[in-house]
This record gives structure tokens, C-alpha cells and sequence, in this order.
């Protein structure tokens, strides 16, 4: 398996990236793979590239390519590759802090033809399963662009991981051919990388093999500087938890880690590898993949170190910052919970509809009569003449406060869920022209709210992560509905002031 990376920084707002793995190149997506998500939401890592792009971002997300070299692996085992990679390259942060994605495309076309320039010729290539990775590089929670340093100081950690996952799996690594020839590739390559590789794996080869000639740790010593022509400059001291030696090839530095590597545990280590001198091969491999995996987590442990460190320091501040608003979003829901119920009516209008009315009822009554078509229920004040009934299908008003019996008609129509856009008021002139005064304010004080709570304090719900706090106050199923008002008498005429407000029928449930 290998995992690759882009050779350019991705900028925009992700819809390219959306579309290329929905359709394709050609628009060919479901022809010739299937689609598995694995982690994420593509619609929420798109709209977090987008607050990046809109922020002013040269650089808005990266992607992470993983393939393999077998043809088929279990969507088990591609979710938890897919979280791993995720995991390693954010490093430091928490996974609240981070908007991901990952999918995979498990080919459906088994074949492709490729076009060989050394030869000119078509050849017939196997397809094989990869997971897509993306990562936002805007965090919501911290407000700010995540840490993650440039791909080409990134080759070493993924690359360890990669090596780890391998080993782990039991997974055939990539041939450097195909390594060389994917044109995606970035740097990972790269002379340096494989040098450094190539020899520590020739060491611990050598290791293994010769063990038994090994008498003592200066007889390792000089048998390393002499065959593999290198230079030991450093040696970790007894006190240190790592033991290792840092050696000079090529120029490069370049440390070797593990018990071998110090003359304290020396005798230690080579007495477990001459234990297993005499097995055969298939457990001298297991032994010598065992020996590597130790190797690899050790390097890697030591890279995260550092890593987490630093993102915890340069994210301190951020990281208050948003507990902060956690904290005072908190404390103002306990307090809407402490006033919800202000009074028993407003209880009584919870337990009915399910949230509370942004209106005080002090001085009403509510009555829900189960035996009527609908549960009718009728809402009252004697006082301030108001009346509302509210037949399920349809609310009628028969009082004669007519802004007040607006505005609770217009709460009733939220409790059910209905949209404001798709409210219309029949009825009198007077009631219209109310009617529609009072869902103007409300749709653009709530348009207002959409834009500061989407530019500012972006909150990602965890029941519907595909749309904000405030889209989820009002985006809920459409009903047919109409607000009634009894017939009235003005200027000695007979007028018939029927109001209803009915919602166009543009859902069916």
C-alpha cells in the first residue's frame, strides 16, 4: 500500500472536489466504482473549505490518497486505515477540531487500458481499491487555519505509518516502479527518504541475520562502520528511555533506535534474537517483522510527541477561546430551560407542541380537547380579547386583538413546522397587511442570524451535521394549513374578513 499526496496546494471551495468524487473525471463515477463513505460528511468538509476560502485562504483543504496492491480489502478494515491516516495527520488536535472526509472506490471495472511511452503500446492495468482523504484546513471550533506543515515534511511520519499499517495487515507493499510512475505522487520518493530507509533496513537485516557472530556491542560497532561504511557520532546515555546511536551516512544523520544500540541492554536484546535462531522461516519472519514493528511505533511515538506539543502551544489560546463560547452557550441554554416555564400555561403550550412560544401567556388559558377532530385546542384571554383555535389543518381567530392573535397564530405555525416563505394570509386588508408585516420581520431578523451564526461562530449540530443551529430552527416539514377570522361588521357593512394563511403545497408527506 502507499499513501500519496497532492503535488499543488488545493485552493477554492471544495466544489471541485465534491464533484470529482461524486461523477468522476468523465462523469463516470458510478459506472466504475462504488462509492463507500467511510468517515465524515462531504457536504460539512465543503462547507468548511468554503469559510477557509472566504477567509481569505491560499491553501483550503489537502488530500490523501491510499492504495493497494490487493484486490479486494473489507470495509472494516478500509474505516479503520481511512480514521488512522486521518488520526496521524492532524496529530494533536482533538476530532471535534477537525472537519475530514474519507471514501473509498471499490472498482467496478475491473480493468483499464494504459497508454506505455516506453514501449507505445496499450497495456491491460487492474484496478485496485483506494480511499480519498480530504481534510479542511479551517477549524470551527478554533477559529483559525489547523498546523499542519507542508506535505514534503510530512513524507517521514505517513510513511512510517504506512510501513506500521503494512506490517499490521499483512498487506504487499508498492513496487518503487509504481512509486515512480504516479504522476500524484509528491517527494515521497525522494533520493534522501529512500536512502534513509534502505539502510536502517540493511541494519536491522544484518543484525538479524548475524546476531550469533556478534560477541559484544563495540564488536557491533565496528562491524556496522565497516560493512555499511558509515560513522557512529552519537550514543544515547544509560539514563535515556530510547536507546540509540546516530550514525553519519551519506552525509545525513540518521538515528538507529532499540536495545542493540546501547552496551547496557546490549546482552539483553541479542539474548531475544538468538532465542529464535533456531526456528524456521516463516517464524524468523514473524520475528524480524515483530522486531521492525517496535522500531516503527518507537518512531513514531517520538515524532507525535513533538508534534502534540507544539499544536498544544500554538493552539492554547485558541482552544480557551472556543470553551469559552461553549461555556457561554451553555450557561444561556440553562437559562432559556430556567424560563421556559414562567408560568403553568407555558408548560401546558411545551407539553402541546413540543418548544416553547416566545410570548408570555400570563393572564391565558390552554385547553386541548382529544375527543374533537385534531386535538382542537383553544388558546384564550378574556382581558385582552383573544381568541385562537387551532383545528390541526386549520387556525381560526375570533377574538378582536387582532396584532396579538397575529403573532400567536404565527408561533402556532412554527410549532407545527412551517415555513414563513410559504405562509399566505387571506382575509381582510387590515389583517393581510398585519399578517405579513409581522413574518417579514421574523424571516429577516432570522436571515440575519443565518449569516453572523455562518461567517462567525460556524456550530456543526450532531444530529443533522449537514446544516447549522439556525437552519435546523426553521427547516422542518411542511403542512397545508389556514388561519381563519370569523366574520365582522365594519362600517355597518357586512364584510366577510375570513383570514386564513396557508402554506403551499409544495411537500407531500
Amino acid at each position: 500500500m502507499i499513501a500519496k499526496f497532492d503535488k499543488k496546494a488545493r485552493s477554492g471551495t471544495g466544489k471541485g472536489l465534491k464533484k470529482y468524487l461524486e461523477n468522476g473525471t468523465k462523469n463516470d463515477r458510478d459506472k466504475k466504482d462504488t462509492r463507500v463513505t467511510l468517515l465524515g460528511d462531504i457536504d460539512i468538509l465543503q462547507s468548511a473549505i468554503k469559510l477557509g476560502h472566504n477567509k481569505g485562504y491560499k491553501e483550503t483543504y489537502r488530500n490523501i490518497v491510499v492504495s493497494f496492491n490487493e484486490d479486494e480489502v473489507s470495509q472494516r478494515d478500509l474505516q479503520k486505515i481511512a480514521q488512522t491516516y486521518i488520526e496521524q495527520y492532524t496529530k494533536g488536535y482533538e476530532s471535534d477540531e477537525i472537519v475530514s472526509y474519507g471514501e473509498a472506490h471499490i472498482p467496478k471495472i475491473k480493468y483499464k487500458m494504459k497508454y506505455n511511452k516506453a514501449t507505445r503500446k496499450f497495456e491491460r492495468i487492474k484496478r485496485k481499491p483506494h480511499i480519498h482523504l480530504s481534510i479542511a484546513l479551517y477549524s470551527p471550533k478554533l477559529n483559525k487555519k489547523l498546523i499542519l506543515n507542508s506535505n514534503d515534511k510530512r513524507i517521514y511520519d505517513i510513511n512510517l505509518l504506512t510501513r506500521k499499517l503494512e506490517l499490521e495487515y499483512g498487506f504487499e507493499p508498492v513496487k518503487q516502479k509504481a512509486i515512480s510512475n504516479d504522476i500524484t505522487q509528491v517527494q515521497s520518493t525522494s533520493k534522501t527518504l529512500n536512502k534513509r530507509k534502505n539502510i536502517k533496513d540493511s541494519i536491522d537485516k544484518y543484525i538479524f541475520e548475524y546476531i550469533n557472530q556478534i560477541k559484544n556491542y563495540d564488536d557491533l560497532k565496528n562491524r556496522l562502520e565497516e560493512v555499511f561504511n558509515i560513522k557512529i557520532i552519537r550514543e544515547s546515555t544509560s539514563k535515556a528511555k530510547t536507546k540509540s546511536i546516530t550514525i553519519l551516512y551519506d552525509n545525513k544523520k540518521i538515528r538507529l533506535k532499540g536495545d542493540i544500540f546501547h552496551y547496557s541492554t546490549f546482552d539483553k536484546a541479542r539474548g531475544k534474537l538468538l532465542s529464535n535462531e533456531n526456528t524456521n522461516k516463516e517464524e524468523i519472519k514473524h520475528v524480524d517483522s515483530t522486531y521492525e514493528l517496535e522500531n516503527l511505533n518507537q518512531q513514531l511515538q517520538d515524532f507525535n510527541q513533538k508534534k502534540i506539543t507544539y499544536i498544544n502551544q500554538q493552539n492554547e489560546y485558541a482552544r480557551r477561546k472556543a470553551q469559552e463560547k461553549i461555556e457561554q452557550y451553555n450557561f444561556q441554554e440553562l437559562q432559556q430551560i430556567k424560563n421556559r416555564f414562567k408560568n403553568y400555561q407555558s408548560k401546558i403550550y411545551y407539553e402541546i407542541y413540543g418548544r416553547s412560544i416566545n410570548y408570555n401567556l400570563n393572564g391565558f388559558y390552554i385547553k386541548q380537547y382529544e375527543d374533537q377532530p385534531n386535538n382542537m385546542t383553544i388558546i384564550t384571554n378574556k382581558e385582552k380579547q383573544i381568541k385562537v383555535i387551532d383545528r390541526g389543518a386549520e387556525i381560526t381567530l375570533e377574538g378582536d386583538n387582532l396584532k396579538e392573535e397575529v403573532k400567536i397564530s404565527i408561533e402556532l405555525c412554527l410549532a407545527k413546522g412551517w415555513e414563513l416563505e410559504d405562509i399566505e394570509s387571506n382575509g381582510s386588508e387590515e389583517f393581510i397587511e398585519e399578517s405579513k408585516r409581522q413574518i417579514n420581520i421574523l424571516i429577516k431578523s432570522r436571515n440575519q442570524n443565518m449569516e453572523r451564526t455562518q461567517e462567525k461562530y460556524p456550530v456543526i449540530n450532531s444530529i443533522d451535521k449537514s446544516k447549522t443551529i439556525v437552519e435546523q430552527e426553521y427547516n422542518k416539514i411542511k403542512n397545508n394549513v389556514s388561519i381563519q377570522n370569523k366574520t365582522k361588521k365594519i362600517d355597518n357593512k357586512e364584510v366577510s374578513s375570513k383570514k386564513d394563511i396557508r402554506v403551499k403545497n409544495k411537500i407531500k408527506m
